[in-house]
């Protein structure tokens, strides 16, 4: 099962807003997460809101809580908040540095906001095994935006704050190698636009390689100093590939520039 609920209950409160509180589960274990605070996004059938809330770790229990605020009941509905008969299907967590932690989805049981008053809900929130990494690969002991484990595989000192360093001096940081999926060690393994095909109107741009649970955004430009970079195409990859191919349709246009964003995600 990808989602498991515990009892509900509630109770008034003096504010009008609804409270979410319960316990915080990667699977069926609490997760190791390196911040307490994190943005939670709900997703109800008429509106999306981005909030904050915070997770605690204590020792085999993980405990979240969510305050959202609600709608005042008169028109036109106050922006970013639940009203009464709005109904949740589906909450996504992100650390503070927008990483994505996961996605409990509350499809085949819904949450149901009963009234524009608020109230007390307790509800286990549950995330995927397969969307939340596991516990070793999270941990960061010089907290330094590296995993122990990925440091350790590449011999590198999860003890001590190396993200700026460069090992293999290309000029390319221990975090940016990281983050694209390179190799901090060689020198020639590197991640950059590969190639770029021009047919009749479109722009075929190859660039890699592509790792898996990175957000990967193309822009074009008329100029390579330009202010005005367009996307062109973004997407998370769900799986490692040597190159990802995207097309730009550019009409007659004579010249075009492009770069490459890579976020985790």
């Amino acid at each position: 099962m990808l989602l498991v609920i515990s009892s509900l209950a509630f109770g008034k409160i003096p504010e009008p807003d609804v409270i979410f509180h319960g316990t915080f589960l990667h699977g069926n274990e609490a997760p190791f997460l390196l911040d307490r605070n994190v943005a939670f996004q709900i997703e109800s059938d008429s509106t999306v809101l981005d909030v904050y809330g915070y997770i605690t770790n204590d020792g085999a229990a993980s405990k979240y809580a969510i305050k959202i605020p609600m709608d005042d009941g008169k028109e036109p509905r106050l922006p970013d908040t639940l009203k009464g008969g709005d109904v949740i299907h589906r909450i996504t967590v992100h650390n503070l540095d927008d990483d994505l932690i996961g996605t409990a989805d509350f499809s085949s049981n819904p949450i149901l906001i009963q009234n524009d008053r608020g109230f007390l809900l307790e509800r286990s929130l549950v995330i995927p095994d397969t969307l939340l990494p596991t516990q070793a690969a999270l941990k960061d002991d010089d907290r330094d935006r590296l995993p122990n484990s990925w440091e350790e595989e590449f011999s590198l000192n999860p003890n001590q704050y190396d993200a700026h360093l460069d090992k293999d001096g290309d000029g390319i940081s221990n975090y940016d190698e990281y983050l694209t999926g390179t190799d901090p060690n060689d020198p020639e393994s590197s991640f950059g636009i590969k190639n770029i095909t021009k047919n009749v109107g479109e722009v075929t741009v190859e660039f890699g390689p592509v790792k898996a649970v990175r957000r990967y955004t193309l822009l074009a430009a008329d100029y390579p100093d330009s202010e005005n970079w367009s996307e062109v195409e973004s997407f998370v990859a769900n799986k490692d590939e040597p190159i990802a191919r995207c097309q730009h349709i550019v009409g007659s246009a004579k010249h075009q520039y492009y770069q490459v964003m890579v976020d985790l995600k």
